[in-house]
């Protein structure tokens, strides 16, 4: 059992901060929706409630918290779902919750892989002067798969933003690279040979 110590409305997010202390003397803030809460009968304070009901803030404030961390690090740069979600788990959110918060990125468009993918292969290749190879190996470090690497690559190089030949051409110039045994070296450490 739990008791709710007070209660405030945020209508302009639609939700309810709620203060909650347990049988034990602690005591926490949670941040639930306010359809969650009154769902739950719309406590109100000074009230006991049940742990199935305190299990179901709990959880609602965990999913609000995830999906705030998530959306804040998406904010801040392009992640796979891969990544996103070992970081979530990392800061200690129940892998349930996570892969809820991720589909709800992915279905709001703030966790877009072939977006971020494009954006990613084709910084790579055109700033960075990197080859297919070594993108590829990259990317896949990151946690994304092979296939959609591939081809969202391919893509890349037909719709003409990517070429890597001329890529290659630019490095060459910028190295000052002229020997053979060089060159050789270069397209291996840059990934344009495997």
């Amino acid at each position: 059992m739990a008791k709710i110590l007070f209660i405030k409305p945020d209508e302009a997010h639609k939700r309810v901060r709620l203060g909650i202390e347990n049988d034990d003397g602690e005591s926490a803030v949670l941040k639930v929706r306010q359809s969650i809460y009154t769902s739950l009968g719309a406590p109100t304070r000074g009230c006991e409630i049940t742990g199935s009901t305190l299990t179901a803030l709990l959880r609602d404030d965990e999913l609000l918290r995830a999906y705030h961390k998530a959306v804040t690090s998406l904010a801040d740069s392009d992640k796979s779902r891969y990544e996103m979600r070992k970081k979530l788990i990392m800061l200690g959110f129940s892998k349930e919750i996570v892969d809820v918060v991720l589909d709800k990125c992915e279905e709001y468009g703030y966790l877009d892989e072939v977006r971020q993918l494009q954006r990613l292969v084709e910084r790579e290749a055109n700033r960075k002067l990197r080859g297919r190879y070594y993108i590829k190996h990259k990317l896949i470090g990151k946690g994304y798969r092979t296939a959609d690497i591939d081809r969202v690559t391919n893509q890349l190089v037909e719709d003409g933003e990517i070429d890597f030949k001329a890529n290659f051409k630019l490095l060459l110039q910028k190295k000052c690279v002229s020997d053979e045994g060089q060159i050789k070296a270069l397209k291996y450490k840059y990934g344009y040979e495997k």
